[in-house]
């Protein structure tokens, strides 16, 4: 194929000369070159052959084979859209939903995912979905965001996969139901597709549409953490803190457990050097242990330091930077929010819940404090009011006719000035 794309290129022919730069770009079946592969795409792109142009454009988006430029990346998508090639107009509407080379917008963002999307392409599919379910751009209606989601899913699109599998997981839009939740997780899943490997563990971690299995839990948060998916490393960190799927064996000699105040259960901090042991013709890695401690458990820990930040208290740098939300955290929580105080005053629901739900509907981490802060910045802010009773917390909403600014919150301000102490 590659001999047949050089023969093709050669002759100016510019299907030849798209995909001989893409193989030269991914490097198939050839040593990659990428800025070779800009000079062919911008060779085919002259003759106005829009999945070349587009290409090219992508090139400037992720300065691949060339400086990026956000601004020719964007004339490179706008005249594919406008000449109605779907790639194009998907990647516009990423530009328009990052602000990238363009003023930020979800309405133009939710436009082109529209236009792509009725052309049949998958990925537009999806995020013209995610624009229905959470009424970003365009007016918020589950029942076509389903309709969206599963028209990519059945297009093997694996982020749609993934996204129509939550619909089934919290019921909304359809009827609930983990035994469809678990088929589109999979689905996704074998795509290798993070967000679904980690969804489809927990469901083997607690037993929801699937036997509970612990060490097929740890295997698929494995994958994802390989990735480096937050999430995954999060999960797989639990998984191995709580010994779920990831049995460990230990000798010990010269001292039990009993001589260190220790019993079967605890947790603990060790200290340890590995080392290789070779015993009847049988190599080894061994953990020689050198001191070991009574430990908290990661929660008891980060809720140590928030206790110590509610307190006022001198935070280090890595404290400081433990309790930090991230912006994505920020976003995540407060379409939660909208979506579940929609028709009614207000949410009551334990601090544990609205982590667990808000993260896993937006594909974060599930980490307490962290919505424990956000909240407590949106309250600040004036965004929300903010009550706590006995284990629950009772959030309002407060529409505002003005934008936010939430960098300039006070509470943030304090965190990132504790981060930069030395």
């Amino acid at each position: 194929a590659l001999a047949c794309y050089q023969q093709a290129a050669a002759a100016g022919d510019v299907l030849g000369l798209t995909n001989l730069g893409w193989c030269l770009e991914a490097g198939v079946g050839v040593e990659a070159d990428p800025r070779q592969a800009v000079v062919l795409y911008a060779q085919a792109a002259a003759q106005d052959y829009m999945p070349a142009l587009t290409n090219l454009g992508y090139c400037y988006a992720h300065g691949v084979g060339v400086a990026r430029d956000d601004d020719k990346a964007v004339e490179c998508f706008r005249k594919g859209a406008e000449n109605g090639f779907p790639r194009a107009q998907f990647l516009l509407g990423e530009a328009y939903s990052r602000g990238l080379g363009v003023e930020r917008s979800d309405e133009d963002a939710a436009r082109w995912y529209q236009s792509a999307a009725w052309l049949g392409y998958p990925p537009a599919q999806t995020e013209l979905g995610r624009c229905l379910e959470f009424g970003t751009g365009v007016p918020q209606n589950i029942q076509q965001a389903v309709k969206w989601y599963r028209s990519a899913a059945d297009n093997g699109n694996a982020p749609g996969q993934c996204c129509l599998g939550f619909l089934y997981e919290s019921g909304q839009g359809v009827e609930q139901s983990w035994q469809e939740a678990v088929r589109w997780y999979r689905a996704a899943a074998d795509q290798d597709y993070p967000r679904a490997l980690c969804n489809l563990a927990w469901c083997y971690e607690y037993g929801k549409g699937v036997e509970r299995d612990y060490a097929q839990a740890a295997r698929l948060y494995l994958r994802a953490a390989e990735q480096e998916y937050p999430r995954g490393q999060l999960c797989m960190g639990l998984c191995c803190e709580r010994g779920r799927g990831v049995p460990l064996d230990a000798i010990f000699f010269s001292v039990d457990g009993s001589e260190l105040g220790l019993t079967p259960g605890c947790r603990v901090d060790v200290a340890f050097y590995p080392q290789i042991n070779d015993f009847r013709g049988v190599r080894s890695v061994q953990l020689q242990v050198v001191d070991l401690r009574h430990a908290m458990t990661r929660a008891q820990l980060e809720q140590s330091i928030y206790e110590k930040y509610r307190r006022g208290e001198p935070l280090s740098p890595q404290e400081a930077q433990s309790l930090l939300p991230t912006r994505a955290e920020f976003v995540c929580l407060w379409r939660y929010l909208e979506r579940q105080c929609a028709g009614q005053t207000f949410l009551e629901d334990t601090l544990a819940r609205i982590a667990q739900k808000s993260a896993r509907s937006g594909g974060q981490s599930e980490r307490p404090n962290h919505t424990l802060v956000c909240l407590e910045v949106m309250e600040e802010r004036g965004l929300i009011s903010l009550e706590r009773q006995s284990g629950r917390v009772q959030i309002t909403l407060h529409r505002l006719e003005h934008k936010v600014d939430l960098n300039a919150s006070a509470i943030l301000r304090r965190l990132r000035e504790a981060m930069q102490e030395t």
